[in-house]
């Protein structure tokens, strides 16, 4: 009899421990998903601004008329690379304030990292953005993890490749810094600035 009520606590406690755990994951993914939903709304928000912005350059460049200070100062307001693209597209190229540019360019890509942009079987995971900026620029089809280096790849940052913990969201346009190729696989590595 000992036996028998020994099994029927253990099987007591197995059953009360998958519960706990079940639980414990349902409420787990519940978080996560209201996290996902926040991150989804914040995106479209900030998209949305974006648009507005962009479009509000676009207008006022247009109705400005030729080049004057004041693109500069509308694109420094609005402080995003499209907008920075439009001040040289639609400036005098003698009027362009270079170096202010570029500091300012650099400031909105200020932080850097490694990120897989050929997939092993051919498989790009980026999209081309035409800037009148110097540089290369892409836009990733989903979110990426920044590393300090390419995995599976020497001489591309990190020897020991770690997560930075910073997120380059799908859509971000990020500036192609480098690129390291894999010897004898198709995968490639892109160092960027973001």
């Amino acid at each position: 009899m000992n036996k028998n009520i020994i099994s029927r606590i253990l099987g007591i406690l197995f059953i009360v421990a998958v519960s706990g755990a079940l639980y414990w994951s349902w409420k787990q993914t519940k978080q996560l998903e209201a996290l996902l939903k926040e991150e989804s709304t914040a995106r479209i928000q900030i998209e949305e601004k974006n648009k507005v912005l962009e479009e509000y350059y676009k207008d006022c460049v247009v109705s400005s008329g030729n080049s004057t200070g004041s693109e500069w100062e509308i694109a420094t307001a609005t402080n995003t690379l499209l907008a920075y693209s439009n001040y040289v597209e639609f400036s005098d190229p003698t009027g362009i304030k270079q170096k202010e540019l570029t500091t300012a360019v650099e400031k909105l890509l200020s932080k850097t990292g490694y990120v897989q942009y050929i997939e092993t079987n051919g498989n790009k995971l980026f999209t081309p953005v035409t800037l009148s900026l110097e540089g290369q620029f892409v836009r990733f089809k989903t979110d990426k993890a920044a590393r300090n280096g390419a995995i599976g790849i020497s001489n591309c940052g990190s020897s020991k490749p770690e997560r930075t913990g910073d997120i380059i969201l799908k859509g971000k346009t990020v500036k192609i810094i480098s690129l390291c190729e894999a010897s004898g696989s198709k995968s490639v590595w892109a160092h960027i600035a973001f």
